[in-house]
């Protein structure tokens, strides 16, 4: 047994004393924090390796990251590669939208409060200048010239070019409907009545020695029309009159009527009439025939509508009205006496009065002349007015059309009118209007090349100054700064979180070389 320990001990101790000294050794690098006193003298090795020489770390670390780990070209490269790039366009892309589909309101809510009043006045300075010198340069010479050489000029034009050209169908409608207006108010004037009414007593009165008949007369197609048309609506009104039966007011007023009639014709009989009114009273009769016509197989309705006696009664009413065609019209006329005649020449009158006051007469006068318009809108303009008024007169109004545009273009009031309209522009559109989201103002063409220039812009100005930038802010200060600002226990987690279990392995080394040496140590020790 004591052989054993003999040999097992110096190894052993080795590997402790290893393990030990290595782990002190790397305890030694961070603690103690402060140095340690004794009797007034600093113990040696305090404090730690670390504490005693962290200005000289942090300026080994800045030295390496400044020098080495971060510089320009460095960051040069890393701006140019593809990855930043798209990282870059999104991000400028999703800028520019934001900006673009941002909601603006009136341009004066875009300035700040305190800027509310200069950007007014602003406002009206420029305005007040701008009128200024408009007016200053309407009054010049120099304008009245261009404008009265312009106007001239298009005068020219205008009554070189065909009447369609100029009179344009909107202008020929206005002038049709002026013409319109007029000659409603003409046909519907006191005068034209008064003619229409002279016209058509004369006329009846030439008609009264007028042998031929109204067949002769009236147009043929006119009387077959009429004619055909009166047999053609007697199965109508034969329908209308058993409708009519059908109706208690109307089989009452039937009952009645032949009620009445009869009792006059028996009234008519004389002393027979005494014995038959007796028991014939006209409520009796009435009652009667009420009666009948109330019945549900009374014939009367059905009699109207059968086809024989439709067919008859047609035949009937256009044979009477081809004889009342041909009789002459002198008799017709001699025939309704001289009141008579008198009430349909007024009669007539003022159907035609009525006829010729209608909005559609007038419409009908005015299509004519607009047809014969039409005819001539192929003429140049000069040609027609100069037919109207002379050519003189039309060259006299053309300088006077020049004249008088040129004095109102430099008049106070066209001025004025320009203020109100400018003010108006400004106040009530420009700055009272919300503008709304930008993008609604350019293309998509245009926002893409603006979303690419900023980008390239970008690109470039972050190439270009970002190596600048980093030699001008001193990245080496910074970090050796930073790192010598850090707490001494944050340091020392920082630095063990890096190297922890490098450290552990160096322990297990100690103790593995310790181990080792005493194992050596064994060669040296005597045998018993």
């Amino acid at each position: 047994m004591l052989p054993i320990l003999t040999l097992a001990v110096p190894p052993l101790m080795g590997a402790i004393i290893g393990y030990v000294t290595n782990y002190v050794a790397i305890r030694m690098l961070f603690r103690p924090l402060r140095a340690w006193r004794v009797l007034g003298f600093r113990l040696p090795l305090t404090p730690g390796v670390i504490p005693s020489q962290r200005m000289q770390l942090a300026e080994n670390m800045g030295a390496m990251v400044g020098e080495h780990l971060l510089t320009g070209q460095d960051v040069r490269r890393a701006l140019m590669e593809r990855g930043f790039q798209q990282e870059l366009r999104q991000v400028v892309a999703g800028r520019l939208t934001a900006l673009f589909q941002r909601d603006l309101g009136p341009l004066a809510s875009l300035t700040p409060d305190r800027f509310q009043t200069s950007f007014q006045a602003g406002v009206d300075i420029l305005r007040w200048r701008f009128l200024k010198h408009l007016h200053g340069h309407l009054s010049s010479p120099e304008v009245r010239d261009q404008v009265g050489a312009a106007i001239t000029a298009y005068l020219e034009h205008w009554l070189n070019q065909p009447l369609h050209q100029r009179l344009a169908q909107e202008h020929l409608d206005g002038l049709i409907t002026f013409m319109e207006k007029s000659l409603a108010n003409l046909l519907a004037s006191p005068s034209t009545t008064t003619w229409v009414h002279d016209q058509m007593h004369e006329g009846l009165k030439g008609l009264l020695v007028e042998k031929r008949s109204l067949r002769e007369l009236l147009p043929e197609d006119f009387t077959d029309l009429l004619l055909n048309r009166i047999e053609q609506a007697t199965p109508d009104l034969l329908a209308k009159l058993a409708d009519l039966l059908q109706e208690p007011a109307i089989q009452a007023k039937i009952a009645r009527a032949l009620g009445n009639a009869a009792i006059n014709f028996v009234s008519s009989l004389g002393p027979v009439a005494g014995l038959l009114g007796g028991f014939l009273k006209p409520e009796t009769i009435a009652g009667k025939i009420l009666g009948f016509l109330q019945r549900p197989d009374n014939d009367l309705a059905r009699l109207l509508l059968d086809d024989t006696v439709q067919e008859r009664l047609a035949a009937l009413l256009r044979d009477q009205a081809a004889q009342f065609l041909d009789r002459p019209t002198g008799a017709l006329l001699t025939e309704l006496g001289p009141d008579n005649l008198e009430k349909l020449g007024d009669g007539l009158a003022g159907q035609a009065t009525a006829l010729l006051g209608k909005p559609g007469t007038a419409s009908l006068l005015a299509g004519l002349c607009r047809d014969e318009l039409q005819k001539r809108t192929g003429l140049p303009l000069r040609e027609v007015l100069a037919g109207l008024v002379g050519e003189a007169h039309l060259a006299r109004g053309a300088a006077w059309i020049s004249d008088e545009t040129v004095a109102m273009v430099g008049s106070a009031t066209t001025k004025r009118l320009l203020d109100r309209l400018l003010t108006g522009l400004v106040e009530e559109k420009l700055l009272s209007r919300p503008l709304g989201p930008l993008a609604d103002f350019l293309p998509k063409a245009v926002l893409a090349g603006i979303e690419d220039f900023l980008l390239k812009q970008t690109s470039d100005l972050l190439e270009r100054e970002v190596p600048g930038l980093l030699d001008a802010i001193n990245v080496r200060r910074i970090v050796t700064r930073k790192v010598d600002s850090l707490d001494l226990l944050r340091l020392e987690g920082l630095l063990l979180s890096i190297m922890q279990e490098q450290f552990k392995y160096i322990n297990l080394f100690g103790a593995l070389l310790g181990f080792i040496i005493g194992c050596a140590n064994l060669l040296f020790l005597p045998m018993p």
